[in-house]
């Protein structure tokens, strides 16, 4: 018989490891290079998934957080029962008319009685502009530590927060996207402010027109001063300022006293500002901005 050839002894002993790597100690076959590639392919759905679940996991986590966030930072910080609408305002005063003097008997003069002089007629006395409304108090409250409940709005008094450089409101005429709240103003109110405020709507799309806000201006940059405003260092104590809970497109408020109107007039809301800025009625009259 011939010996094989080096060649077909190689080959033979390849044939022989093969047939033992594919064997198991007890004989059994072994899973070859193939089938352990199969093996490592059939994973669980977890396996395959997880982290991309997880991760969905920690998104809405996220989300949720930021949402809460998000809420609790716009909560409105107040509530209005009811909508103030124009009330009763005072009448109009009358003048009362002088009696001529009486003229001086002279001996000297003829018995016909002299004519009495001609006196320029007395200007008319100033209507007291606005109504009077409910006072609700001045309590003061922690800044967002709860919703304030108004009975109605705009509210004249009321509880208010008292917070250096936020309430009472640094005096300013403040456009529609600033936010505004009444915790802040009545502070205001309550050191003999006066407040004059207007309404974008309900569906905060009807802000005053340039013509309007330039109106707003003359009156906040105009309005007469008063000696508490030169104890302030300020050239008025008059505020503007966007609330849309208002039933006319603008109002104009002093403690305890208010002026609702669709129609802005510049010299009427000035003369308000006159009548009521430092009035008696506001508890701490000729406070300032603190």
């Amino acid at each position: 018989m011939a010996k094989p050839s080096r060649r077909e002894r190689d080959r033979m002993r390849t044939a022989d490891l093969d047939a033992r790597s594919s064997s198991s100690a007890d004989g059994s076959p072994r899973a070859g290079r193939r089938s352990r590639r199969t093996a490592s392919r059939q994973r669980t759905f977890i396996d395959r998934f997880g982290g991309m679940i997880l991760f969905g996991f920690a998104a809405l986590g996220l989300l949720a957080v930021g949402a809460l966030f998000l809420q609790s930072s716009t909560q409105t910080a107040y509530a209005c029962d009811t909508l103030l609408t124009p009330g009763p305002t005072d009448p109009v005063p009358t003048a009362t008319p002088s009696p001529p003097p009486t003229p001086s008997p002279d001996p000297s003069a003829s018995p016909a009685p002299s004519p009495a002089p001609t006196l320029p007629p007395e200007p008319a006395p100033t209507q007291r502009l606005g109504f009077v409304v409910s006072d609700l108090g001045r309590e003061h409250v922690r800044d967002n530590s709860e919703t304030v409940h108004y009975p109605y709005c705009p509210p004249g008094s009321g509880t208010h927060w008292s917070v250096p450089g936020k309430a009472p409101l640094p005096r300013a005429l403040y456009q529609p996207t600033d936010a505004v709240v009444p915790q802040q103003w009545i502070h205001n109110l309550e050191h003999g402010f006066v407040m004059v405020l207007y309404s974008c709507g309900a569906d905060g799309k009807s802000c005053p027109s340039d013509a309007e806000m330039a109106a707003l201006k003359q009156v906040f940059d105009d309005a007469p001063t008063t000696q508490g405003a030169t104890v302030c260092g300020v050239p008025n104590k008059v505020l503007v300022a966007r609330f849309d809970q208002i039933s006319t497109r603008f109002a104009f408020l002093a403690f305890d006293r208010a002026m609702l109107v669709d129609t802005l007039d510049p010299q009427q809301a000035m003369t308000f500002s006159e009548q009521w800025t430092d009035a008696p009625s506001a508890p701490e009259r000729g406070g300032c901005m603190r």
